[in-house]
């Protein structure tokens, strides 16, 4: 996803592929990183005006991954009403992801934050990380619910106003 002023409502969005419900081949031949959206701006490209609401995500590598190599390229992005439901499955060998689920639910920023960034209202379930904010992101992460395992919240402490969680 790349531009400005994009609505991504009512989908339903999987496709790590495993050989069945559970898990994939020791191998990691079925394994797939697959993310639910992502955008990677290193060309000048942005991200702005977006909203992305009432969507499911399931079977990802992860779910939302927004990162950024410019400064302020991602800015005024609504992330509200989703459900983010990681599978367990066997890392593909050489992986970094040990625990066998998605690394992260909401990932935003990489080199650098988002601003004005609203996070409300999402579920994320079974994920390594269920959100992670980059350095200088702004604005408000509140009501959601982050079930394990996993789960934990990853928030650098540099990112986000700690007043704005709730």
């Amino acid at each position: 996803m790349f531009g400005t002023g994009h609505i991504f409502r009512g989908n339903f969005l999987h496709g790590t592929n495993f050989s069945n419900t559970d898990l994939a081949p020791a191998s990691g031949s079925d394994y797939a990183h697959t993310d639910g959206i992502q955008y990677y701006g290193s060309n000048g490209e942005v991200l702005k005006d977006i909203l992305i609401e009432n969507n499911l995500f399931e079977d990802f590598h992860q779910g939302l991954f927004l990162a950024d190599e410019s400064l302020g390229s991602l800015a005024r992005i609504t992330i509200r009403n989703n459900c983010f439901i990681g599978k367990n499955y066997i890392p593909p060998p050489g992986s970094s992801n040990f625990s066998g689920r998605p690394s992260w639910g909401i990932c935003l920023g990489k080199n650098f934050g988002a601003t004005d960034v609203v996070l409300e209202n999402n579920v994320i379930s079974n994920v390594n990380n269920a959100i992670g904010l980059r350095a200088a992101t702004t604005g408000r992460v509140t009501k959601n619910i982050l079930k394990g395992p996993g789960g934990g919240t990853a928030y650098d402490p540099s990112t986000i106003n700690p007043s704005k969680i709730t």
